[in-house]
C-alpha cells in the first residue's frame, strides 16, 4: 500500500506504485542528484562508507518557498516497502531544507537549493533502494521533485565483460556476461534469493533482470547466456557545451544575447548512419559546471558554478528526408517538469522536428528517438542514431538479496563500469 504522500499527485505512484524520478513543479530547473565531487556518476554510494549524495536544483520564479524532505525506502522495483521510517533512518521523517542562495549576476534570476544526505538531521541504516521526495514545507501533501538513489553494501567484488553477439544481432548489439561469489552475503544463499538487474547508461529503459544464474566450479555464480541480457549497441550520444555563453561550445551553432537573454541553436541533426567513437558523457549531463569540455570526462576535477551559471534558451532540430507519422522526442536528462523525453514539434515550412527548453550553463548529451514507432523501448534509438557493436557503453549492475524472513531487498551489490564494445566480422 502506498503511503499517503505518494497518492493523489500528478505522476506519482504510476506502474502499481513504482516511484520514479519526476519534477512536479514548473518552477524547478537543474534538478541533479549526485554522489558528492563525481558529477557523471549515478547516485549510488556505499552504505558504510564517507561519501555523500548531494541533491541540488534551482527554482526560477520569484518568491522561493520554505522546503521540506522526506526519505522513502524501496523495494528493488522502486515501490515503497513495508519498513517504518525508524527501520531504515534515525532522525525526523520530515526535515527541513536550507534557505537557497539568490542567483549572482545573472540574466534569468533564480534561487539554488542544495541537500546532501546522510547528514546532521538524517542517517539511514540499511541498504537498498531509495526515494527522496522535496516537498512544500507548508504543505507537506505537495511534493515539488521526487528522486531516486540507492545505497549498497558492497559486499562482493563483481565481475563484467561483454561478450559475443550470436546470430544477426552480432554487428549492431551487445552481451554482457557478470559474475560473483556469493559466499561474501553469509553460508547458504539461495541463488533464487538474490536478483540481479544490468542497466545501460543508467537509462530506466534500458534495464533488464538477469535470468537464473549458473553455478561454476569455485563457486562463482555466472549471469548471462547466448541470449540475453543483450542491448542495442548504440552509438555515441550527441552533446552540446554551452558552459561559455559568449563562445559556441562543442555542438553549438552560434549564441546570440537581447533583452529576453541568451539564445542558443545548437548544431542541426540528421540521424547517425556511421559508428562515431569520440568522448562522450554516457547520457549524463553537468548543469552549473565550468570546464573545458575534455575536463568532465571521468576523473577530471569540476569548477562548480551554482549560483552563477545562467540559463538561456537552447533551439533543438532534427531533420529527415521525409516526415514520418508519429511523435519525435528529443531524450536528454534536463532535471525539470518536463522530464527526459521532451515531444518535438514538426516544422512543414523548414521540414525539420524542433524544440525549444531553457537550459542551465553547462554541458549535456542527448538523443532522438520515434516515441511511437518501432522498435520500443531500449531499441528505440537504433533508427536514428545508429546501433554498433563496437560503441562504447557504461554498465551498472546492481545485486539484491532478501532472504526469505527478511522484509526488505538489500542491495549487496554495485558495479558501474565502462566496457568498450568490439567489432563483429
Amino acid at each position: 500500500m502506498l503511503p499517503l504522500w505518494a497518492v493523489g499527485q500528478s505522476g506519482v505512484g504510476r506502474d502499481e506504485g513504482v516511484l520514479r524520478n519526476e519534477v512536479l513543479d514548473s518552477g524547478v530547473a537543474s534538478v541533479q542528484l549526485i554522489p558528492e565531487g563525481r558529477v557523471l556518476a549515478p547516485p549510488v554510494v556505499t552504505l558504510s562508507g564517507t561519501e555523500r549524495l548531494h541533491l541540488s536544483f534551482d527554482y526560477v520564479r520569484p518568491n522561493p518557498p520554505q522546503l521540506a524532505y522526506r526519505i522513502l525506502h524501496c523495494d528493488r522495483s522502486w515501490r515503497p516497502d513495508r519498513l517504518l521510517p525508524s527501520d531504515y533512518m534515525r532522525g525526523f521523517e520530515l526535515n527541513y531544507i536550507a534557505s537557497p542562495n539568490p542567483s549572482v549576476a545573472t540574466t534569468v534570476p533564480f534561487s539554488h537549493y542544495e541537500l546532501r544526505l546522510p547528514n546532521p538531521d538524517v542517517e539511514l541504516l540499511v541498504s537498498g533502494n531509495y526515494v527522496v521526495q522535496v516537498v512544500d514545507a507548508s504543505a507537506p501533501g505537495r511534493i515539488i521533485i521526487q528522486w531516486r538513489f540507492a545505497l549498497s553494501e558492497d559486499l562482493m567484488p563483481i565481475a563484467m565483460a561483454l561478450a559475443a553477439v550470436p546470430g544477426e544481432r552480432r554487428a549492431s548489439h551487445q552481451r554482457v556476461e557478470l559474475s560473483f561469489n556469493p559466499q561474501a552475503i553469509g553460508d547458504g544463499v539461495d541463488p533464487w534469493n538474490l536478483q540481479v538487474y544490468l542497466m545501460q547508461n543508467w537509462d530506466v529503459d534500458c534495464m533488464q533482470t538477469l535470468p537464473a544464474p549458473k553455478l561454476q566450479g569455485d563457486g562463482r555464480l555466472l549471469y548471462g547466456d547466448q541470449t540475453q541480457p543483450i542491448f542495442p549497441g548504440g552509438n555515441r550520444w550527441r552533446v552540446f557545451d554551452i558552459q561559455d555563453l559568449n563562445t559556441p561550445g562543442v555542438g553549438v551553432a552560434r549564441i546570440t544575447h537581447d533583452v529576453d537573454g541568451y539564445m542558443v541553436e545548437v548544431e542541426p541533426d540528421r540521424p547517425l548512419m556511421r559508428f562515431d567513437d569520440r568522448p562522450n558523457l554516457h547520457g549524463y549531463c553537468a548543469p552549473g559546471y565550468a570546464a573545458r569540455w575534455a575536463g568532465l570526462l571521468p576523473g577530471a576535477r569540476f569548477n562548480s558554478q551554482a549560483e552563477s551559471a545562467d540559463y538561456a534558451w537552447v533551439y533543438f532540430s532534427f531533420r529527415l528526408q521525409a516526415y514520418v507519422a508519429g511523435r519525435m522526442e528529443l531524450c536528454l536528462a534536463s532535471g525539470a517538469a518536463q522530464g527526459d523525453r521532451i515531444p518535438m514539434r514538426y516544422n512543414a515550412a523548414r521540414e525539420q522536428y524542433e524544440v525549444s527548453l531553457r537550459l542551465k550553463q553547462g554541458v549535456y548529451s542527448y538523443r532522438y528517438v520515434l516515441a511511437d514507432g518501432v522498435p520500443k523501448g531500449c531499441e528505440a534509438i537504433c533508427p536514428l542514431e545508429g546501433c554498433f557493436s563496437e560503441t562504447a557503453n557504461e554498465y551498472a549492475a546492481l545485486v539484491y538479496y532478501c532472504a526469505p524472513a527478511d522484509r526488505y531487498d538489500r542491495l549487496v551489490g554495485f558495479l558501474r563500469k565502462d566496457l568498450q564494445g568490439f567489432k563483429a566480422y
